[in-house]
């Protein structure tokens, strides 16, 4: 197995998150709130990357075999 380090953390909303995801064929969306927050799903070649909708405040871009 390989070696990774974090490269970047990326906002759920951000536009630099939404292309590099579109790159790997994958989608998050905002699809609800809860206690003031927003729910996010990913969805990845038409399949829920989530069981259920989550909350996030970043998404870590790791950086393999480092």
């Amino acid at each position: 197995m390989g070696h990774s380090k974090v490269d970047r953390l990326l906002e759920p909303g951000s536009e630099e998150l939404t292309l590099l995801l579109d790159e790997m064929g994958c989608t998050l969306e905002e699809v609800g709130e809860a206690d003031g927050k927003p729910l996010w799903q990913l969805s990845a070649f038409g399949w829920q990357g989530f069981n259920r909708a989550r909350k996030l405040e970043f998404i870590a871009v790791l950086q393999q075999d480092v």
